[in-house]
């Protein structure tokens, strides 16, 4: 009879039960606990850290704003109207709602709040623009009609103000600033599948941990210098009214000894009557900076913000600038202009730009701000290097000279290499502004040729003409020789 061997491959260990059935990992479990409003209120009110994590996404977003590619006039417009609206400072109010679970914007807009919003308005047709948080903004019925454009989006929202008063609102009026989404790997309840989830909940647990080492480090402060006072028969001194009276004041005495004369005195005693003994106990904080980077490099990867940003402190490592971890930042923070705000922006910018100038030109349009601004250095590295690249296209006579001229200066305005240049050329002459060179006709004017004597000076034609002038090192022939 063959003896069968089962033969199986893993790490397994007999003693901590690794790869067994008694794997002490087993137990191991993740619980999610919701978060209700008031614990993402307390956390971001209660904790610095949390409240940066939410604000510094908001902050950079619109630190820079953008910029419009328009006539000097229509752009003039378009910022005292969002000056007037206060839309920049409404725009970082619902990040940041955004950042703690979601909000929205309600667009004043003519006509009866609960049907749909005009195509468009005219001058000064957008009244308002108000920001909501999404406990403020309650989800009508969710449309389900797979047909429908409105598919997943709520059928209209109900709006509380603060006096309690109740508006239905139509969903064209509102711009829901969403928070993170969440994959529907399980039923979710209808608003929190819309809203998403907040950055709160998303850091909680790291932030947490931070602030209690912070915290704990803080305590430990406190006791950086303790006086430790062991006193002969003290629990029998103390058992009476009278024996704590007497401790009261001879451990007043004490503090005021070390206050005055900066010296603690005490009874020294003898061996056979041993009357005080005070200890001087320093704590040591070796080590305390590391563990507090630790949970802070900790909380900044989760939150996905550079340490440098986060925590406001200098680049570690060698040859450490800080340039990366800035640049990262910089590009994360545009693809959440790019994602997040611009389908916002977009739907604000509808009723906008015709409440700035009465109508929407097709050509208007906008680019966010760089989020860096290159120090004089670099400007002057990238003239001299976008100057040499104009000289040797320009060498090669594929663009014509008016359309180079108008590539040229709209580059030189645009990043601003000489002041008061825009202005100048508004008032130049379009014909001097763009010169055209004369076409080439052939002649040589090395080869001009000079009258002779008794010939017509105004014209070569007029007689005997000479022969052209040659170069110094241009030889005659033999026999022109005399």
């Amino acid at each position: 009879m063959g003896i069968v061997h089962r033969i199986r491959d893993g790490l397994a260990n007999t003693l901590t039960g690794m790869g067994r059935t008694s794997d002490p990992r087993t137990a191991n479990r993740y619980v999610y606990a919701p978060k209700t409003r008031e614990d993402i209120n307390a956390a971001y009110r209660g904790s610095g850290i949390m409240r940066k994590i939410v604000n510094a996404p908001a902050d950079d977003m619109i630190r820079e704003w953008r910029e419009w590619k328009a006539d000097a006039d229509q752009i003039a417009a378009i910022e005292a109207e969002e000056a007037r609206l206060a839309i920049l400072h409404k725009i970082r109010k619902a990040e940041v709602l955004r950042g703690l679970g979601g909000g929205a914007m309600l667009l004043g807009l003519p006509g009866n709040p609960e049907a749909p919003a005009p195509a468009s308005v005219g001058q000064g047709g957008l009244a308002y623009v108000h920001v909501f948080s999404r406990w403020q903004c309650q989800l009508g019925d969710e449309v389900t009609d797979l047909a429908d454009p409105r598919y997943g989006q709520p059928a209209f929202y109900r709006l509380s103000s603060k006096n309690g008063q109740m508006w239905n609102v139509h969903p064209s009026r509102i711009i829901p600033f969403q928070a993170r989404p969440l994959p529907n790997l399980l039923s979710l309840s209808w608003e929190d599948e819309f809203w998403g989830e907040s950055v709160v909940e998303q850091v909680l647990d790291a932030v947490e941990n931070s602030d209690a080492a912070q915290s704990a480090f803080a305590s430990l402060i406190q006791k950086a210098h303790r006086l430790r006072i062991g006193v002969h028969g003290l629990s029998e001194l103390v058992s009476t009214q009278e024996g704590e009276q007497i401790m009261a004041a001879r451990f007043a005495n004490l503090a005021l000894s070390e206050s005055i004369y900066n010296a603690t005195v005490y009874e020294l005693g003898s061996a056979e009557q041993p009357k005080e003994q005070v200890d001087d106990v320093t704590y040591n904080f070796a080590g305390m900076k590391d563990v507090m980077n630790a949970f802070g490099e900790f909380v900044a990867a989760v939150s996905d913000i550079p340490a440098t940003r986060l925590l406001g402190r200098a680049p570690e490592g060698m040859n450490a600038s800080g340039e990366s971890q800035q640049k990262d930042w910089n590009k994360k923070v545009r693809a959440r202009q790019t994602i997040e705000l611009k389908p916002c922006l977009d739907r604000l910018d509808q009723y906008l730009i015709p409440s700035a100038l009465g109508s929407r030109p097709a050509d208007i349009w906008y680019d966010f701000a760089p989020l860096d601004n290159p120090s004089e250095k670099e400007m002057a590295e990238y003239f001299k290097v976008g100057t040499d690249g104009i000289e040797k296209l320009q060498a090669t006579n594929t663009i014509p000279e008016v359309a180079l001229a108008k590539g040229v200066q709209s580059w030189m305005v645009e990043h601003g290499f000489l002041p008061g240049l825009e202005s100048a050329l508004e008032e130049t002459p379009e014909s001097e502004r763009y010169p055209e060179t004369p076409d080439d006709d052939g002649t040589d004017p090395s080869a001009m040729q000079a009258p002779a004597e008794g010939g017509d000076p105004a014209s070569a034609g007029g007689g005997a003409t000479r022969p052209a002038r040659r170069a110094v090192n241009d030889a005659a022939p033999e026999e022109e020789k005399p």
